[in-house]
């Protein structure tokens, strides 16, 4: 209803509002005629100007007879194009790849597009200049030098936004979410850097379109497919394969992409490592991740397209190991862990009128995980004694319809409308515990639980000069299962150009969170649960309120300074003592805790850029807490990734047209721990036999004691990774070669603290001391 009335208002002012000229268009790779999401369009007569969404469309209400554009994309040549005549138009902008250019800074009357430090955009080029951990370019690790954004443990591909946890991120591949997004325990994403087009990151000033998360949006874009000529790009390195084809199924018509990776860990590196270590070939571990991107669009005609892609990667874990106990009976131990993701996407964009367009999309995600167990104790003999088998599986589904809709048709106007609706089916868990001897089984299987969530969201981008306002609110709630709840969320943002070319802006966001991740406090593991929001543990919901300024001419490079202070309400973590990993209670809402949130931060970022070196500084002091009454005595605590000072810093020079050289630097403040204060002996009255002189008889177990949540910080971490890239163009093909160390200062930054009971002291354990990686892209 409120959107209906909003645009009733905006149609009985309409007649006043409509200008004679609209300037439409889209914006494409001169070379595979691939279309460029956030290309800027700037009209320099009247100083208006828009971005083009992801499909590369942009329109344009202006006012004056004579349009002068200027089209700019990151890695490409600028564009300027005179438009004559007064009529309607539509026009196809074709940019041709260069160099990354200094940027040009246009003084006096201009519309200020920047988005500050709110929303920041990666080119593939940039994710691939960031030194890589073993040679895998990887976009978590490339987001996680933005100021703001705070990485996991020492060489995990995990990112922390403004104080907020793993699942406070809606992580968008091709507008799908995905649920789990690292390969190895952690360490790599599962996002392939070869089947990109482009990276966007929202901390801040989020559009009424995006919902359903608190602390971010992560939009990755994949390419479309080449739609003159057939190409391949792939690479090797220490870690895994990739291979990238695309080309077109009807030129000019219709294109494929066909994207695929998998990893030499269960065959070259886990069997060097541990045989090296002194295992048996039958207890080396096998560890591997695949993923596979498709996408295939049509171009129907100038108003229509088609487009349908989809993702499917997973990771397998299985070991086993062999112990030969004291009294010489054999110990088994069999473990097997898989989980994986799948998407898929329908979406039809098309041009209504030229004024309005309209974007339909059907979508399916899924995210499951399985975990088996497999502990057998024989005696000499091989006789079986005892044997315990255990599976556990969790899992979420979803399908969703969404449209949503851009009409441009209002001086210094760009509306924007729309609606969704998503089914989630979760399964929290499901435990099966047998015991062999005696002849017992346990299992633990709560209900799956199904919710609906629905949206309706307005959107409008007011602009005249000095002034840029976004307003919009987005109307959410869900339905079905135990839970019925709905609410508004308010979004804002103001921005203020000034003729010396500097900017400001002011945002304020709500948002809310209609579903709950139980998850490790440590580390990334895909033992985590998908939940959904039941009265007893209600939706999340936070608001942020965000401030900076932009000055784009300081010291021949731009500093944007920014500032912000979140709440967060309804939080949910594990409580005191139950164990993330294995199910307790078939009650699953009595294993969790629900509290509150709170974050604060400075932001700063220095960036200068020309035609051979790119120069990037950025600084975080930053504060994040939480408190549930029901844990730490009800006193808060430090959040795990709570690190008030971060400064990184990446330098990228290009020598000559066939060799680049890329340096990164990190200093940050140590991640806090809970320690344990004290371990004592208990007894414990449980006698159990499994063989004539073989028990476990009474006697004495320990318990632990531990101190303040959080209350211990590790030593302040940095790290130095270098890297070059060597380029050669063959008759039929290019090549790179990539090689480079990570942590070239050979320090081993300390992880966790161990406790040694013996003496009772602590001791920390470091990983990662330097590491030389080679790598080898090609394509043709």
């Amino acid at each position: 209803m409120a959107i209906a009335l909003v645009l009733c208002a905006y149609a009985l002012t309409a007649a006043a509002w409509q200008q004679p000229r609209l300037v439409t268009g889209y914006v494409e790779d001169a070379e595979s005629g691939e279309r460029l999401s956030g290309a800027h369009v700037y009209e320099w007569h009247s100083g208006r100007g828009t971005a083009t969404d992801n499909y590369g469309y942009f329109a344009l209400q202006l006012p004056t007879d004579s349009v002068r554009l200027r089209i700019t994309y990151t890695g490409y040549e600028p564009l300027w194009l005179d438009v004559a005549g007064h009529a309607d138009t539509l026009l196809r902008l074709a940019l041709q790849p260069g160099e990354a250019l200094p940027q040009v800074e246009v003084r006096g009357k201009r519309a200020d597009l920047s988005p500050g430090l709110d929303l920041q955009s990666l080119s593939i080029a940039q994710i691939n200049a960031v030194p890589a951990f073993l040679g895998e370019s990887d976009v978590l690790k490339a987001l996680s030098v933005l100021p703001g954004v705070m990485p996991g443990q020492e060489g995990q591909s995990a990112i922390f936004v403004r104080g907020g946890s793993r699942d406070q991120n809606l992580v968008l591949l091709d507008g799908v979410p995905l649920y789990f997004t690292n390969h190895l325990a952690g360490f790599f994403s599962v996002f392939n850097p070869d089947a990109l087009k482009q990276v966007q990151l929202y901390k801040g000033g989020f559009p009424a379109g995006y919902g359903g998360r608190l602390s971010s949006v992560l939009d990755l874009t994949m390419k479309e497919g080449h739609l003159r000529e057939w190409h391949a790009k792939g690479a090797v390195s220490l870690l895994s394969g990739r291979l990238t084809v695309e080309g077109p199924i009807v030129p000019e018509r219709a294109s494929v992409l066909v994207a695929a990776r998998r990893s030499w860990t269960d065959l070259i590196i886990f069997p060097l490592l541990f045989r090296f270590a002194g295992y048996e070939p039958h207890e080396i571990p096998r560890f591997w991740f695949r993923d596979l991107n498709l996408k295939a669009n049509w171009i129907v005609n100038e108003r229509n397209r088609l487009f349908a892609s989809g993702y499917l990667g997973g990771d397998y874990l299985n070991f086993n190991l062999l112990e030969t106990l004291k009294w010489g009976d054999i110990l088994t131990t069999t473990s097997a862990t898989q989980w994986n993701n799948i998407t898929l996407s329908l979406r039809w964009q098309s041009i209504l009128r030229d004024e309005l367009t309209a974007t339909w999309v059907a979508h399916y995600s899924q995210y499951g995980l399985d975990m088996t167990y497999d502990y057998v104790l024989r005696d000499s003999m091989e006789q079986l004694l005892y044997r315990l088998e255990s599976d556990v599986a969790s899992g979420v589904r979803e399908a969703g319809l969404s449209v949503s809709s851009l009409y441009a048709g209002l001086k210094d106007h760009e509306l924007r409308f729309g609606a969704s609706s998503i089914w989630r089916d979760y399964l929290p868990f499901e435990s099966i515990q047998h015991l062999s001897s005696p002849d017992s089984t346990i299992l633990l299987r709560p209900d799956s639980e199904s919710q609906m969530e629905y949206a309706l969201w307005v959107s409008d981008r007011w602009q005249r000069e000095p002034w840029t306002i976004r307003w919009g609110v987005r109307f959410a709630g869900v339905a079905g299962g135990r839970l019925r709840a709905s609410a508004p969320e308010l979004r804002l943002k103001v921005v203020r150009a000034f003729s010396s070319g500097n900017t400001a802006w002011l945002t304020f966001d709500q948002m809310r969170q209609y579903l709950h991740l139980a998850q490790s406090e440590t580390v990334s593991l895909p033992s985590e649960r998908w939940l959904p929001a039941t009265p007893s543990l209600p939706p999340e919901r936070s608001w942020q309120l965000s401030a900076g300024v932009s000055l784009p001419d300081l010291l021949g490079g731009q500093l944007v300074v920014g500032a912000y202070f979140k709440k967060m309400y309804n939080l949910v973590t594990w409580a005191e003592g139950v164990s993330f990993v294995r199910p307790q209670l078939e009650d699953w809402e009595a294993e969790l805790v629900r509290g509150n949130g709170e974050a604060w931060g400075i932001e700063w970022q220095w960036q200068r850029r020309t035609k051979r070196c790119e120069v990037m500084l950025a600084g975080t002091f930053s504060r994040s807490w939480r408190l549930y009454p029901e844990k730490n005595l009800g006193r808060r605590f430090p959040h795990l990734f709570d690190r008030p000072i971060a400064l990184n810093a990446q330098v990228s020079w290009r020598v000559s047209e066939r060799f680049q050289v890329a340096a990164f630097w990190t200093l940050a403040s140590g991640i806090p721990q809970t320690l344990l204060e004290r371990r004592f002996s208990v007894p414990v009255d449980f006698s159990y036999h499994w063989k004539p002189g073989r028990s476990f008889s009474p006697g004495l177990h320990y318990a632990y004691e531990y101190g303040p949540i959080n209350g211990f910080r590790l030593p302040p971490h940095h790290r130095l990774d270098l890297s070059a890239r060597w380029y050669k163009k063959k008759k039929h093909y290019e090549r790179w070669w990539v090689a480079g160390v990570y942590n070239a200062f050979v320090r081993a930054n300390v992880m966790y603290v161990h406790y040694d009971a013996e003496v009772g002291k602590y001791s920390g354990l470091g990983a990662f001391p330097i590491m030389p990686f080679v790598a080898l892209e090609f394509a043709f």
